[in-house]
């Protein structure tokens, strides 16, 4: 079972991170890109920092400086997940609310580039993979975006939650008598 301060401590970490990572969302559609395309890898790093500010933080103040790597692991992968459902959920939103255009926009763009690529995309894959990449295209709806910034959000914080919580280990020291 999950004990209530790496749940607590994940879950604040994480709404800080999703409300951040919107936050870059809107900075980027606000100053004329389209934040659901090539861009967005900008705000790649505002999870990475809220995992490490998470475990961290965990370890300093709620395990009294010690961590080990299974807990270490847990409040980044929860943190992660976490901030991935909020930021999904803004990205939804803002999709169906504000402005419903912007997934449309993003398939004109997806498109515009596939087209570019054509000959060579051809060439590489052949006709099929290329005709099967424009239909995919053309069948991504405001749901399979946000599903997908979910899982990649997701996915990205489990490698990272690795990688943090073995440098942030830190064991308590064991006692023999």
């Amino acid at each position: 079972m999950i004990q209530p301060p790496i749940l607590k401590t994940a879950l604040n970490f994480g709404a800080m991170s999703g409300l951040a990572s919107f936050a870059m969302f809107l900075l980027l559609y606000y100053t004329g890109f389209n934040p659901l395309g090539q861009i967005s890898w900008v705000g790649v790093w505002i999870p990475i920092v809220f995992i490490v500010l998470g475990t961290k933080h965990y370890r300093d103040h709620e395990g009294m400086n010690f961590i080990s790597y299974w807990q270490g692991f847990r409040i980044g992968f929860l943190t992660a997940s976490g901030g991935a459902f909020l930021f999904a959920l803004m990205v939804w939103s803002f999709a169906t609310i504000i402005d419903a255009q912007i997934v449309e926009r993003f398939k004109q763009e997806s498109l515009m580039y596939l087209e570019q690529t054509e000959q060579l995309s051809k060439s590489m894959f052949g006709e099929a993979i290329y005709n099967a990449s424009v239909e995919n295209i053309e069948k991504i709806t405001t749901g399979t975006i946000s599903a997908q910034e979910f899982w990649d959000k997701t996915f990205g914080g489990l490698i990272i939650s690795l990688i943090t919580a073995a440098f942030l280990r830190k064991n308590a020291p064991t006692t023999i008598i």
